[in-house]
């Protein structure tokens, strides 16, 4: 009982392997208009060769409904070409396959062996020949749907069998003996084709699988490659990658961008004071204050320890109001259990190509004009300029100088 119904689901189409059903149907879109074609030529033969001497009904009455049905369901396939359907649709399409295929053939073998009582041994050779060459070729067509080949033999060739054994007819009866032999053999030898045709599928599908699972697994460690495990935002390494991209971008165009730097006020002494677990706490709450900001034309990354970088690709004269926000965003008290903290945060912006037009010149100038608004104006927003870099120099070297 367990194979009969594995034999009816297989029968069927079955459903549980829809990539194979896709790839059968993709394969017969262009198999089964040949079949159709070599139906009505052979049909057309051997009615011209029974004209004469079968009543018109048969020869042209008959055939040429069959005819209209047969090209209809040629063309509907030819057009079938074009269109790629989902799994559901190339099983629903390859299940009436299977009944229509039965129907048609059905139809050609009842039509051929009324033929067969007309005319002499040549025309009743022609009969024999025609059911025999059109049945293997119809067989061959349906390669890649090994279902619809195992109905149309069976339809084909128990009739023909029966209708010349009962004739009693050696001649005729070896000849269908024959042709029903040698179709067992070729659906066995589609059989073993079509078996390997689905494990080429399978292997091909698992592939593909794996692919994407490589894929997938590529996408996540380059994710986190360049994410702060911290507070979930890129990390330095991005910052730095997507700060050269931009630059190379916007010199082709001749377009202008601002780079910022924001380091927290106040952060140490609530390290300190607090714990290292808290302000890990504290800089996670941050990033995720800067995550859920959505600031429009900005990319938010931690550069390590409580500072932070921001691209902004929005007009320039809107940079140091970001800045400005961004800072105010981070100015929030924070709470932890019983706990209130607060932080400030200063930043600095410098400006492509004003300030510099390399990934390190823009970075240090931002961060010249950072360490302006930390030592002048703390907790505020400072846009880069020349004067900034100098006086920042002239007191490095003098401290260099007296520490010397």
């Amino acid at each position: 009982m367990q194979k009969f119904r594995s034999f009816l689901r297989w029968m069927m189409i079955d459903p549980r392997h829809p990539e194979i059903a896709q790839a059968q149907y993709n394969e017969l879109k262009y198999q089964i208009p040949s079949l159709y074609a070599l139906l009505m030529v052979n049909a057309v033969a051997v009615a011209y060769t029974h004209y004469d001497l079968a009543p018109t009904y048969l020869t042209v009455g008959v055939l040429v409904p069959m005819l209209v049905l047969t090209s209809s369901r040629m063309v509907a396939w030819i057009r079938a070409r074009r269109i790629v359907p989902g799994p559901e649709e190339a099983i629903r399409k390859m299940r009436q396959t299977v009944i229509l295929g039965s129907l048609v053939a059905t139809i050609y073998i009842t039509w051929s062996l009324s033929l067969d009582a007309y005319g002499g041994p040549s025309e009743r050779g022609h009969v024999a020949l025609f059911i025999a060459i059109t049945v293997i070729g119809c067989i061959f067509c349906l390669m890649h749907l090994p279902q619809a080949a195992l109905m149309v033999m069976l339809v084909v060739t128990v009739p023909y069998l029966f209708h010349y054994l009962g004739q009693g007819e050696d001649v005729f009866t070896a000849i269908a003996l024959n042709i029903f032999l040698v179709c067992l053999v070729i659906v066995q030898v589609l059989m073993n084709g079509y078996n390997g045709f689905c494990k080429l599928i399978r292997s091909q599908s698992e592939l593909a699988a794996k692919q994407r699972e490589t894929q997938r697994l590529n996408a996540e460690n380059a994710q986190l490659a360049h994410t702060d495990p911290l507070t979930g935002l890129p990390n330095r390494r991005y910052f730095f990658n997507r700060l050269e991209a931009t630059i190379a971008n916007v010199q082709a165009d001749g377009g202008v961008f601002a780079v910022g730097v924001v380091d927290l006020d106040r952060f140490k002494p609530i390290n300190d004071t607090y714990g290292h677990q808290l302000g890990d706490q504290l800089l996670s709450e941050v990033g995720g204050r800067l995550k859920s900001a959505n600031l429009k034309n900005v990319e938010i990354c931690r550069l390590g320890g409580d500072e932070f970088g921001f691209l902004f690709l929005g007009a320039l004269e809107n940079a140091a109001n970001t800045g400005r926000t961004i800072c105010d965003i981070i100015s929030e008290a924070y709470r932890f259990g019983d706990l209130q903290v607060s932080v400030g945060a200063s930043c600095g912006i410098a400006f492509f190509p004003e300030a510099g037009k390399s990934a390190h010149e823009l970075f240090d100038r931002s961060d010249y004009a950072l360490y302006n608004s930390k030592t002048t104006t703390r907790g505020r927003t400072t846009v880069y300029s020349s004067e900034h870099e100098a006086r920042i120099r002239s007191e490095r070297a003098i401290e260099s100088a007296l520490q010397s």
